[in-house]
């Protein structure tokens, strides 16, 4: 009887170890927890930025004003018509 307690005993404290360490344990488990919501996040702003995307090529394909706007912002054209105000900040000096 004191063979099959001992026998028991040792089983149970083999699975704990294996419970609490190792592959597949309870330390293990919180670690894939913490990735899948760190991955969940990094998709969340993909799909954002798709949304986006897919907005922009949208806009493009349908008209010639979001085009327009976009080249005009990046180089800086403007119309026959426009006036532009350039605000330029003075360099500092060192001296």
């Amino acid at each position: 009887m004191r063979v099959l307690i001992a026998l028991l005993l040792l089983m149970f404290i083999a699975l704990q170890f294996r419970l609490w360490t190792g592959e597949n344990s309870l330390a293990h488990l919180n670690v894939l927890q913490d990735q899948i919501t760190q991955q969940q996040l990094i998709n969340s702003d993909l799909e954002t930025q798709t949304d986006q995307m897919r907005a922009l090529v949208f806009d493009l394909k349908n008209g010639d004003d979001a085009y327009e706007e976009m080249v005009r912002l990046k180089l800086g054209l403007i119309k026959e018509d426009e006036e532009i105000y350039l605000f330029v900040e003075p360099k500092k000096s060192n001296d």
